[in-house]
């Protein structure tokens, strides 16, 4: 058994001669019977959504006290960290177990202290801890999850077009950790008024929200928000919402600050050269690890083929080039590729180059014959 011995020293003033005395009390605190705080509110996994609205509402945070097997001062701190990178300390308070705390105040020492983007939820963890009077002997709660959702005001903030783009999001293991985020650099210039497009594929392995950055870091950074009926880019934006996990196609068009983010079920050929003709897409196979699709042995006639997502037109692509069997293809394009002739064909899509810079993507037909 462990003891220790805490020493309290009282002041006492005397007037006669300016002198004065010290009485030392001395207390031994058995360790083994110390009890630590509970944290109890908020609930484990609460929500804690920040907006303009309630920026001035207060949150009430409430704890069992600490037992040090005697009546002694104690002082407890709140503290909020994220991933164990950073701990802050919200507040410190004297012989109470409980506290209300400003929306406002907690979301600007979050923004201020932890290196992430507003309008988005991540995840922190809360504990109280315990300590005597004079500093001594601290004791820690158990940590406690809350989801916090931090706020800024959503401003269209025009930057040069970057040479990339990055999307971190809550898809990461990291939980958004712009420096390990994926890259979108499928970078597309139409025309002679240089529109700037990237897009790519990305599979998203679980719901969650994306956000868009031109380098691997928070600042700056884009979420999403319609505006005037249309998907906007907005600085320190919301996350855009990726519902569920599978292969999505993400789309971004930095002159006209807009995106597209559409889940790709399944991908398949139409046209009057493949078996369902114009009225229904043959489907293709998906290899995830290799972001290619593909038909094997399709019967093919001499005739018009292109790609399209989900069997509908929303998300689909022409050929660069018509009269090639293998090329690139184009988004939204109204070519198709022309079938030299009828027989039996592989056919494959590749989408693996969003991870590097690229015209396209690409396919290929090869004959069976």
């Amino acid at each position: 058994m462990i003891n220790k011995t805490l020493i309290y020293i009282a002041l006492i003033g005397f007037t006669v001669f300016s002198s004065c005395k010290k009485d030392e009390t001395k207390i031994t605190v058995d360790n083994d019977k110390l009890v630590a705080p509970v944290l109890s509110l908020p609930a484990n996994n609460a929500d804690v959504i920040i907006t303009k609205d309630n920026l001035n509402d207060s949150i009430t945070f409430s704890w069992k006290a600490a037992d040090y097997t005697m009546d002694l001062p104690v002082t407890y701190a709140l503290e909020i960290d994220s991933a164990n990178v950073k701990t802050l300390n919200l507040t410190s308070i004297n012989n109470k177990t409980s506290v209300k705390l400003s929306l406002n105040d907690i979301n600007k020492k979050v923004l201020g202290n932890f290196l992430i983007p507003a309008n988005v939820s991540f995840i922190f963890h809360l504990k109280v801890v315990s300590k005597l009077d004079n500093g001594q002997l601290p004791v820690p709660s158990e940590r406690l999850t809350i989801n916090l959702q931090t706020y800024k005001k959503i401003e269209i903030i025009v930057y040069p077009i970057p040479g990339q783009l990055f999307l971190p999001g809550s898809y990461q293991a990291s939980g958004g950790d712009p420096t390990k985020s994926d890259v979108l650099s499928i970078y597309t210039n139409f025309g002679a008024d240089s529109l700037k497009i990237w897009e790519g594929f990305v599979n998203i392995p679980k719901s969650c929200w994306i956000k868009f950055t031109p380098q691997q870091a928070w600042t700056p950074n884009w979420g999403g928000s319609v505006i005037d009926g249309k998907n906007t880019l907005v600085t320190d934006g919301p996350g855009v919402d990726c519902p569920e996990a599978g292969l999505y196609s993400i789309r971004v068009d930095s002159k006209a600050n807009t995106y597209k983010v559409y889940e790709v079920k399944t991908i398949g050929i139409i046209g009057d050269g493949t078996p369902g003709g114009w009225d229904k897409s043959t489907p293709m196979t998906y290899d995830a690890v290799n972001m290619v699709w593909k038909v094997s042995n399709v019967a093919l006639t001499k005739a018009a083929l292109k790609f399209r997502a989900n069997d509908e037109w929303t998300l689909n692509f022409g050929p660069t080039n018509a009269n090639e069997l293998q090329g690139t293809l184009k988004f939204d394009d109204p070519g198709s590729i022309s079938v030299p002739a009828a027989g039996n064909y592989d056919v494959i899509v590749d989408f693996s180059k969003s991870k590097g810079k690229h015209d396209s993507f690409t396919y290929s037909l090869i004959s069976l014959q």
